[in-house]
Parts: structure tokens; C-alpha cells; sequence
């Protein structure tokens, strides 16, 4: 068996550190998912208060349409919540993955130096935040077309 270099040890404690959180936020997804059936999506979309960067400067902040698209997520309406904010359902889909892949490997076969670095993901995701923010923004000043509308 290779003994593990410091770079693996440091992935694994990484993703291990991930996967708990991830635990946590699958329970607060499965609580949201109780609340809203309860209450209604509508309801608690109008408990969350307007961005305070946008009613200031008329601009998008890089988290606009977070809300929207994690709502139209769960109403199914899968372009909706693209249009709104690609960030939501790439996050998502990272998630699924990762959590089956780090519960198999850590599981079924035992061997979680096996599962895939999320690093590389994280700066994708940064980098979809940062291009959908910026293109919000064009297409609101330059174009006139409001797509969050």
C-alpha cells in the first residue's frame, strides 16, 4: 500500500471537512423544503428582503437573483432558475455529485484518497458568479434589457 503524501492528507481532510457540511446543509435543505411546503414558496420568498445593492445603485450585486433562482429550482422550472443566477444550479449538481462520491468512497470502498479535489470547482464557481454579474449588468446599461425581470 503508498503511504499518502502531505497534499493527499490535506485533500482528504479538506473534503472530509466538505462532506460534513455538506450533511448539514442537505438537513437545512430538507428543513427549507418541510417549511415551504407548509407555507408555501411564495411566503417566504417575500420574508427575504430586496437587495440593498441594487435598490442603492440600481446595479446588480454578484448575489442577485439567488433567491429567484433557488426558488424557481424548487418549483422545477430549471431555465428560470438558470436565467436568474447559473450559480445555483451548478452548486447543486457539484453537490450530488460530490456528496455520492465521497459517500461511496468512504462507505463502499474505503478508500476516500479517491475522491475528487473540489478546489478546481470552487474557482469555477467563482468564476460563474463573477461572468453572470458582469453580464446582468451589460445587458441592464448597455442593452436596456432587465433579464432578472
Amino acid at each position: 500500500m503508498e503511504e499518502l503524501t502531505y497534499l493527499d492528507k490535506e485533500k482528504i481532510q479538506v473534503n472530509t471537512i466538505f462532506y460534513f457540511w455538506g450533511k448539514i446543509l442537505f438537513f437545512l435543505l430538507f428543513t427549507f423544503l418541510i417549511f415551504q411546503w407548509i407555507f408555501g414558496i411564495e411566503t417566504i420568498h417575500r420574508m427575504i428582503p430586496p437587495c440593498y445593492f441594487h435598490s442603492i445603485t440600481g446595479m446588480y450585486c454578484p448575489g442577485c437573483g439567488g433567491t429567484r433562482a433557488v426558488v424557481s429550482l424548487f418549483q422545477f422550472r430549471i431555465f428560470d432558475s438558470l436565467k436568474y443566477h447559473a450559480f445555483v444550479l451548478y452548486s447543486l449538481i457539484l453537490y450530488i455529485i460530490f456528496m455520492s462520491n465521497f459517500f461511496y468512497h468512504k462507505h463502499i470502498t474505503k478508500h476516500i484518497e479517491k475522491v475528487f479535489s473540489l478546489v478546481h470547482y470552487i474557482y469555477i464557481s467563482i468564476g460563474i458568479i463573477i461572468l453572470q454579474w458582469i453580464l446582468k449588468n451589460i445587458f441592464l446599461f448597455i442593452f436596456h434589457y432587465d433579464w432578472m425581470k
